[in-house]
């Protein structure tokens, strides 16, 4: 639970746990089954259902929401078994990933063969020079004499096409047939023996590429492989190709911005990308946040929840034909509505729970909302007090009433995200969820119950410290003769 992890870490910090201290979590790294990522997708089992020996994850949640959360807080995902998934596995788990989590690097690999080029974060610049670094398409490595840069080349490219333009301080890298370099730029150090230098075509399909071995003139270390730019300079663009096709797709995707096309898009040209936009420019894959600052009647609500299209139970693998929906929705057609929509996480704010934040989570067969913390904004103020001595609290509230907080209903309100296909239509889905709230008459009804009422105090103070830890107040301390019961301190702090 990447969650949890960094959670627990940050209490650590606060607190003064002397790892936390002395490191920091730099990366999160996510490891996925290309070729059962269709079947876990819509795995309802609970994901303690599938532990394994010595595993000890006790959570809630089903195995498709389990992985829905750990790919949505990495940095990194990999794309593991490749070699065993089918070409339409390996674009379901691309494109399942991408629109998760658009932001995260991705990469294929089988027998999780990586380089620790990929894993590793970069190094901090004032630690110490970097052995490595990477771009878009290529990699490069130092050592105090060699300089090695390999970058990605089309995968039909022969020795032939690859053409080299190298000096004392600079180089390109053009593949023939392409308009503009694969790799350009002016660089840290300086270069001897430009007239013989080693170069290969190595690798298949996607690791195609091209490596080539240059010596530096001094012995040492370089802070950088590019020279640094000086303040008011334009950047310089060191691969040309890459940004001309990041460029294309970009215009592509804003021709077609205002036709409906249900066809899933072709799949990515690059096997990683950090770019924010790359799952809505590539597969069409759209998302919205639906915000609203009135509950939800839990009847309705209720009644939309049983009749979420989710996958059938004799389902066995997730495709994304699954997202396709032939129809407009109609005024409360739910099925047509809902269909495409992958994903869908918040928090939302409902009649029957008035005082609770209700986590919203729904991924593949899974879908659950469940009351979890209070609302700031329901707490008597010995209540707030004894909330923000948690380690970690105090700065979440500080954050929340600064940026969410609007009168008279302080933080409470709906907040889901929705992630889907090219059918997905916002307008729809907020016109279902919208009927599901309180209506003008039933808010005022809402409004004159819930006024000037709170939480029980049992769930406060020692009382709800003993809840917190599993124990029923009403029986804690009551053991056997001679028995000495202990509070583990550790769960406090969860």
């Amino acid at each position: 639970e990447p969650d949890a992890i960094k959670r627990h870490w940050d209490i650590g910090v606060e607190v003064g746990m002397p790892a936390t201290l002395m490191t920091e979590i730099k990366r999160t790294i996510a490891v996925v089954d290309s070729s059962l990522f269709g079947n876990d997708w819509i795995d309802s089992r609970k994901a303690t259902a599938r532990n394994e020996e010595g595993s000890q994850h006790s959570g809630l949640e089903t195995v498709g929401q389990l992985l829905a959360e750990q790919v949505e807080r990495a940095d990194l995902v990999l794309m593991n078994k490749t070699d065993l998934a089918t070409e339409e596995e390996l674009k379901t788990t691309e494109e399942v990933l991408q629109a998760l989590n658009p932001d995260a690097e991705l990469i294929r690999c089988t027998y999780g063969k990586v380089s620790p080029i990929e894993l590793l974060p970069e190094i901090p610049h004032g630690l110490k020079y970097p052995e490595f670094g990477k771009g878009r398409n290529f990699r490069w490595a130092q050592n105090p004499h060699v300089l090695q840069i390999r970058v990605k080349v089309p995968a039909s490219a022969k020795s032939k096409d690859i053409n080299f333009d190298i000096g004392r301080t600079w180089l390109q890298i053009w593949v023939k047939g392409e308009p503009v370099p694969r790799l350009q730029g002016k660089l840290f150090g300086r270069l001897k023996g430009i007239e013989e230098w080693l170069w290969e075509l190595d690798g298949e399909g996607d690791d195609r590429h091209v490596a080539v071995f240059l010596e530096k003139t001094e012995e040492g270390m370089w802070e950088d492989l590019w020279e640094k730019q000086r303040p008011g300079q334009p950047l310089t663009e060191h691969e040309p190709a890459a940004a001309e096709a990041e460029a294309a797709a970009a215009a592509e995707a804003a021709a077609d911005a205002g036709g409906i096309s249900c066809t899933p898009c072709a799949p990515s040209i690059f096997q990683r990308s950090r770019r924010n936009k790359a799952a809505s420019r590539r597969f069409g894959i759209r998302t919205f946040t639906y915000e609203r600052r009135r509950p939800f009647n839990a009847v309705r609500l209720q009644r939309l929840i049983e009749e979420w299209p989710l996958p059938k139970r004799n389902k066995k693998t997730f495709s994304l034909t699954d997202l396709e929906s032939s129809t407009e929705a109609e005024a409360f057609d739910i099925r047509a509505a809902f269909k495409p929509i992958l994903r869908s996480k918040g928090f939302c704010w409902v009649d029957s729970e008035p005082f609770r934040v209700n986590e919203w989570s729904h991924a593949g067969r899974s879908l659950s909302v469940l009351p979890e913390d209070w609302w700031w904004s329901v707490l008597k103020p010995d209540q707030l007090n004894f909330q923000i001595c948690y380690p970690g609290a105090k700065g979440n509230f500080e954050r929340i009433r600064r940026d969410k907080w609007q009168e008279p209903w302080g933080d409470r309100r709906q907040e889901i995200v929705f992630i889907g296909g090219p059918c997905m239509r916002e307008r729809d889905v907020t016109r279902i969820l919208d009927d599901c709230l309180l209506s003008d008459s039933e808010l005022d009804l809402f409004r004159q119950s819930t006024m000037d009422t709170h939480p029980p105090d049992t769930y406060f103070g020692i009382e709800g410290l003993l809840r917190q830890m599993g124990e029923d107040p009403e029986t804690f301390g009551r053991g056997n003769a001679g028995d000495e019961d202990t509070i583990d301190v550790s769960p406090l702090a969860e």
